[in-house]
Order: structure tokens, then sequence, then C-alpha cells
């Protein structure tokens, strides 16, 4: 009986721990963050996803470091990908803002809640003469 009650004590111990981890708040980013702030959350701790919504061929001709590659054309059917992101910060970037803003708004009607577009998107980052990956 000693052991069942120890037991039992572990496992919800061990699931409130799980929910807990699960259910940490995130801090919502404003609906546009600036480039300087973009480099100083990749320094830091905060889980977060940076979203290129540019085509392949434009992600491998120089992307912003730690990126990941959707176009915006294909983001329906890539949700799957991005589902362990719905209740965390993404931050969404194209070449000039337009397909960002597509993006975004398709991304809302998904339900994804913390989403924030990089101001300035690739062409301001080129402008600043800031790091890319190839």
């Amino acid at each position: 009986m000693l052991k069942k009650l120890m037991y039992l004590s572990c496992m919800l111990v061990m699931f409130n721990a799980n929910a807990y981890d699960e259910q940490q708040p995130v801090s919502p980013l404003a609906a546009d963050i600036e480039q300087q702030q973009l480099i100083d959350l990749q320094q830091s701790d905060e889980q977060f996803l940076l979203l290129d919504v540019r085509t392949a061929e434009e992600f491998q001709e120089g992307h912003i470091p730690g990126a990941v590659n959707i176009s915006h054309t294909e983001l329906a059917a890539n949700l799957q990908k991005l589902e362990s992101y719905k209740d965390k910060n993404i931050i969404v970037y194209c070449r000039s803002g337009r397909r960002a803003g597509i993006a975004i708004e398709e991304l809302k009607q998904q339900g994804f809640k913390h989403l924030t577009h990089l101001q300035g998107d690739m062409n301001l980052w080129h402008e600043n003469n800031r790091q890319v990956e190839k």
C-alpha cells in the first residue's frame, strides 16, 4: 500500500512538472520588432521561431542566421511543421514585408497567437550589413 502511494505521488509530481513546463507563459513580442531586438533575442534563452517566408531560392542566396524557410505560398501545406510554435513567438520576415504580412494573416487564421514582423525585412538587414548564412 505504501509503495502504491509513493508511486502515485511520484506520478502526480511528474505530471505537474510536465504540465508546468508545457504551459510556461510566453512573453509576447510587439507586432513589429526592430532588427537589433532580434539580435538581442537570439543571444537570450528565449524560445522563438524565426520564419523566412521567401522562396527557397532566395533563402539559399542568404538568410538571417537561425531562420527556417517556408515560402508564404507553402504555409498551408506545412502547418504541421509549425504546430509546436502555435503558442510561442514567431518572428516573420521576407524581402520587403509584403509576403510576411500575408503569412502573418494566414497564421493568425490558423490559430497562431504570437506573431511578430521583423521591421525592414531582408532589405534593411542587407542595408545594415548584418550577418547572413548561405
